[in-house]
């Protein structure tokens, strides 16, 4: 239908520029339907479906069937991208599916999201967040809050859960990436394996909760949770902190009161400004946007044959709070005293430590919730296992599809000098447009009088 027309020519200039990379090694396919039944055999095969869409057709609205799809194929190897509404993403897309159609196997990725002796942690303490507000889960596995994230890295990934195949297969052979949501407690087996795939040279992305934080009787209360890992990674001079920071760099929360529901800034939910990311880190040089809730500070000192990596750092006007008192409930309030009495300053929230593993103070990033509500933490995780596993080929092309970027924060002081400015600005300049007026009046009239004299 007309009313597609742009998209069809849009999509046509992006795989033309395919094409033309390739040198040869991509053909195109155009396919119609419509043509006969044959033509509409082969592309629902393809597991193209029709998609109905009101047109306009001579001064009438009708329902019209369209295809919207396309199809990567490499040999026996398929990939399909059902439907494309528009291109926002669509370069993405078609180089992943190529990636993953050219690939003799899917990468290995392993998952680990919970000891294996105490089974899965449960999240009595853990908080979810919606637009209407804040709950706690059900006494809910915390595996399930992570299933968006493993179900969406399981379409490029082989996941191998090492609570599923055993402590035995956590080898650098067998699973070259972790990603490891550290639970409160780790067996000695559990501990031990884990740095033995470190010592042989296996990479990992480390999420470990210094506090969990769930709804009580007196609002949102945080709860100290102990990290297994922290005398291992004592030894690399790292130290995830017992402390949670806020910044003034933050984002939306919805809060329920009474029978409103209230959406406010919430400096709990750390937000990642495009200068705070490590421009030296590939894989986080070019992000603009990550929002880390309830998030620990991470901190290294000098060791001897170690080197690490800001991968991230809040604004100076951040604090970080001292012990958490767990009948104080982390509301907006708490963070204005945390701001007043907290250490405050630039804080980092994730390290890289000797280009093998990666080290943030949360878990909740990740969370389903969170993850929805901002995609920009799925790039960064994305972009982090990409670069242990496959290389970078997908990551600059990945970051394009970030649409949300954070306007400029200014110090309260700043603030009220800019109000003030504003305030005295306006009538300063009408002043000076009154006068501008008069002196042009007198002028003209001084003009007018020449003339009639003259």
């Amino acid at each position: 239908p007309p009313e597609l027309l742009a998209l069809r020519r849009d999509v046509q200039d992006l795989l033309g520029e395919f094409k033309n990379h390739a040198e040869g090694k991509i053909q195109v396919e155009f396919h119609n339907p419509q043509e006969n039944a044959v033509e509409e055999q082969k592309v629902q095969m393809m597991g193209i479906p029709p998609v109905e869409v009101n047109v306009i057709k001579k001064d009438k609205q009708e329902v019209a069937k369209v295809y919207l799809g396309m199809s990567i194929g490499f040999g026996a190897k398929q990939e399909v991208i059902p439907l494309i509404q528009n291109t926002g993403n669509l370069e993405y897309q078609l180089a992943a599916g190529i990636v993953k159609v050219t690939q003799a196997k899917k990468p290995v990725l392993g998952w680990w999201s919970g000891g294996m002796d105490n089974g899965p942690r449960t999240t009595d303490h853990g908080l979810r967040t919606t637009d209407y507000g804040l709950r706690t889960t059900d006494h809910g596995s915390e595996e399930n809050t992570f299933s968006l994230l493993k179900n969406y890295l399981g379409e490029r990934f082989a996941i191998r859960d090492i609570q599923e195949t055993g402590l035995d297969r956590l080898t650098p052979g067998e699973i070259p990436v972790l990603f490891f949501v550290v639970p409160e407690k780790l067996s000695k087996a559990e501990t031990e394996a884990f740095q033995k795939y470190v010592t042989a040279g296996g990479k990992g992305l480390l999420f470990i909760d210094r506090f969990f934080v769930g709804m009580g009787e007196g609002g949102i209360l945080p709860k100290p949770a102990a990290n297994p890992l922290e005398e291992f990674l004592a030894g690399f001079g790292v130290t995830v902190e017992p402390d949670l920071v806020v910044d003034q760099s933050n984002a939306m929360a919805t809060f329920t009161g009474g029978f409103f529901n209230y959406h406010i800034p919430y400096p709990f939910w750390v937000q990642i400004r495009p200068e705070g990311f490590n421009a030296e880190v590939p894989f986080v040089a070019d992000l603009n946007n990550l929002v880390l809730p309830w998030t620990s500070s991470v901190n290294w000192k000098e060791k001897e044959g170690v080197s690490a990596k800001a991968l991230f750092t809040t604004t100076p006007l951040a604090a970080k709070t001292g012990a958490l008192d767990p009948a104080r409930p982390l509301d907006p309030q708490a963070a204005n005293i945390a701001f007043e009495e907290g250490q405050a300053g630039q804080q980092t929230l994730g390290l890289l430590i000797n280009d093998q593993l990666v080290v943030v103070g949360t878990t909740r990033l990740l969370q389903d919730d969170f993850l929805q509500k901002f995609e920009a933490n799925l790039v960064f995780v994305e972009n982090a296992i990409d670069i242990f596993s496959t290389g970078g080929e997908l990551i600059g092309i990945r970051i394009k599809s970030i649409t949300r970027r954070p306007i400029g924060i200014v110090s309260d002081t700043a603030r009220q000098t800019l109000r003030l400015g504003a305030i005295l600005i306006s009538p300063i300049l009408l002043w000076g447009l009154g006068v501008m007026i008069f002196w042009r009046r007198k002028i003209t009239a001084r003009r007018l009088k020449l003339l009639w004299a003259a």
